[in-house]
């Protein structure tokens, strides 16, 4: 039987504090299908950065009316991000916010329209 392999539990931006403080000094990367909004997290004594990574999903009811397909889409980002992105945005917290038509995107195009946002924003450089 095979074995799984277990990642570590994906930690979520809960609080509107927590929201802010990422959209106000993070750095800000328009796509077609979602708008990536990226911050280091850095420890509050010692500025070194804290080996957490955080993920925010917004999308408004004006992208869709439905709870289900708001909440199909959060489900998609999350799979992406747990199975591909997560490598990519250590020590980051990250918040993606729906743009219109992003409900009707596959996921391979949701992949395509972030790693395009990635190779603006290339964490592993920066490190």
């Amino acid at each position: 039987m095979p074995t799984k392999i277990k990642n570590s539990p994906l930690r979520t931006l809960k609080r509107t504090k927590d929201f802010d403080l990422v959209n106000r000094k993070g750095k800000s990367f328009q796509g077609y299908f979602v708008r990536l909004i990226v911050l280091q997290q850095k420890n509050s004594t010692n500025e070194k950065p804290v080996q957490t990574q955080k993920l925010g999903i917004t999308i408004s009811k004006k992208i869709h009316k439905h709870a289900v397909l708001r909440n199909k889409f959060r489900r998609r980002i999350k799979e992406l991000f747990r199975t591909t992105l997560r490598t990519h945005f250590k020590n980051y917290s990250v918040h993606i916010i729906a743009r219109p038509g992003s409900e009707k995107a596959t996921s391979a195009e949701l992949l395509a329209d972030i790693t395009k946002l990635l190779n603006k924003f290339n964490p592993l450089n920066q490190e």
